[in-house]
């Protein structure tokens, strides 16, 4: 019988919503509301700050890129007032790679006649 009367009374699930709070409970909740607030609130500001920074490091990027554009166009005015067109350009950049191709072949089939001569010697 007095084990049935303790177990009810440890099952027993009182709603701390239902007003039997006292005034203590109440400033408590109502301060704990309060700093939640408070701290919900400094959240924002940071948030509205992080989104500040963010669109002022964007508009700089923009103006970076429009400066690079600038003096893209800049070069390429000079280049054509020099003389130089585009197709000039390009050929120059082709020889430059078939000059590569010929450096390393050269210092392959050099270096493969030499190797061969050594052999044949020793």
């Amino acid at each position: 019988m007095a084990y049935n009367r303790d177990r009810d009374r440890l099952f027993e699930y009182q709603d701390p919503n239902r007003g039997s709070f006292n005034s203590f409970q109440k400033e408590t909740a109502l301060d704990m509301e309060g700093a939640q607030f408070d701290r919900l609130g400094s959240a924002n500001r940071n948030m509205d700050n992080i989104l500040d920074s963010a669109e002022s490091s964007l508009a700089g990027l923009v103006g970076q890129r429009e400066q690079l554009k600038g003096v893209k166009q800049k070069m390429l005015n000079i280049a054509n007032q020099l003389g130089m067109s585009q197709t000039v350009i390009r050929l120059i950049g082709k020889r430059a790679d078939q000059d590569r191709l010929i450096l390393w072949g050269g210092m392959f089939v050099t270096s493969l006649i030499m190797f061969i001569i050594w052999k044949f010697y020793m």
